[in-house]
């Protein structure tokens, strides 16, 4: 159905300088207007006319469309060269693709001055206006939500072992939050998505379809991708944060890429002044990278950066989100070693005093690591092996002297079960206060 630009108008009923929010209220009043449903059974075939109008001319002149119109235009030539040298490559290489066409100099340039425009475009929104066109109800500020040094695990976590020590500083610097990442309103939240950006499905598909589904994929369609380990930032559109980091994870269960996904995340927030993050687990849904594992990569990779130089002073809050109870376990888990409270034992210094030789602390220490061993790196656990068998072969040795002691008495009169034998008389043994 092909509609004139004034035609949409006249059918929305708006003047052609309206904005997006003035359009979207008067497409949602003709909608019901019109809505077959609506209508007695006489006027229901000219309703389905008119909804259907409406539903056309708003896609118009709101730009859903532009997408589509976008990619048609950019791969078209590119589609039918490669399905008509199917089996012919040499024809396919002697045209021009559309792929060297997208990636001229020319296609970038413009490319290039198209974002720079939706980004002139979001700026010039005022702050009700971006209000107004969030389609979250739940939205709340991430000042609100308590950082680490005042969840109450933190206090249930004072003995964990941990590689790091106590920074007050960093603690107030981490949250966690289970509930939807698209809720929080900060400087930028991540989406966990594939090397073409694409929003295919979970969290992607969920980011998309709240940010404005058209008006983002309109943005990404002008990037070119992202390979596995990086990130792409857009604007965040109808989320209540600014941008959107776009986080390639590894399909191949790379715990390296995965920690790049971080690092470069927070890189990006320090280029574009972000000061509050939001950050998704990446990588732990169709991609399958373990969650226990996942976890404790974020964690300590963010933790690394935060102590890289002045890199703490460059970000306010950082909130990790998980959507479903397994993820807030895993993290509540990790998180206890990674950022430990005041009074954990930082792990090289409970090795040292495993390996010295006495009672007193190391028998203290040794009981706090042993409540807590699924804290513990693969090489800490050696230690504690290596340490429970001697604790058993020191049993068992005071075992065969207890037996050796019970022998030489019962080879001396005594018999086991306490009683002392003189010329076949029982006579019971005087108990030794």
């Amino acid at each position: 159905m092909d509609l004139t630009r004034n035609e949409c108008f006249e059918i929305l009923g708006v003047q052609q300088d309206a904005d997006f929010q003035q359009i979207r209220k008067a497409f949602k009043k003709k909608a019901l207007e019109w809505h077959p449903d609506k209508h007695p059974a006489e006027n229901k075939q000219k309703a389905e006319e008119m909804f259907k109008k409406v539903v056309r001319a708003y896609e118009m002149v709101s730009g859903a469309d532009k997408a589509q119109d976008f990619i048609e235009d950019a791969f078209e030539d590119f589609f039918k060269n490669f399905f008509r040298s199917a089996g012919n490559a040499s024809s396919f290489r002697d045209d021009e693709s559309s792929f060297e066409k997208w990636h001229s100099e020319e296609a970038k340039k413009e490319r290039f001055e198209r974002r720079k425009h939706l980004w002139e475009q979001e700026d010039a929104l005022t702050e009700d206006e971006r209000k107004n066109r969030h389609m979250s109800n739940n939205i709340f500020n991430v000042e609100d939500l308590p950082c680490w040094s005042q969840d109450p695990q933190r206090d249930s976590a004072r003995t964990v072992p941990s590689f790091f020590r106590h920074d007050p500083d960093l603690e107030a610097k981490i949250s966690l939050y289970k509930g939807g990442i698209y809720n929080i309103r900060c400087d930028a939240v991540c989406n966990a998505t594939d090397i073409f950006l694409s929003g295919g499905g979970g969290l992607d598909s969920a980011m998309h379809k709240m940010a404005g589904r058209f008006q983002l994929a309109e943005e990404l369609l002008l990037l070119d991708g992202c390979p596995t380990g990086y990130c792409e930032i857009s604007r965040g559109y109808c989320l209540p944060a600014k941008y959107i980091i776009h986080c390639v994870g590894p399909m191949n269960r790379d715990a390296t890429k995965l920690a790049s996904c971080y690092n470069s995340a927070l890189e990006m927030a320090v280029e574009h002044k972000i000061r509050t993050l939001a950050f998704p687990c990446i990588a732990t849904g169709c991609f399958g990278f373990p969650l226990e594992a996942s976890a404790q990569i974020a964690l300590q990779t963010v933790r690394r950066w935060l102590e890289i130089g002045d890199n703490r002073t460059k970000i306010d809050r950082i909130v990790f989100v998980m959507y479903r109870t397994n993820e807030l376990q895993a993290y509540g888990r990790w998180i206890s070693s990674v950022f430990p409270a005041m009074g954990s034992i930082p792990i090289p210094e409970m090795v040292k005093q495993l390996q010295m030789e006495g009672e007193g602390e190391e028998v203290e220490i040794f009981k706090h690591v042993t409540k807590n061993d699924e804290f513990l790196d693969p090489w800490l656990s050696k230690a504690l092996e290596k340490k429970k068998k001697k604790e058993e072969e020191k049993g068992r040795r005071g075992k065969e002297e207890e037996e050796e002691k019970k022998r030489t008495r019962k080879d001396n009169g005594f018999e086991e079960n306490g009683f002392f034998v003189i010329e076949g008389k029982e006579e019971k043994e005087e108990e030794k206060e």
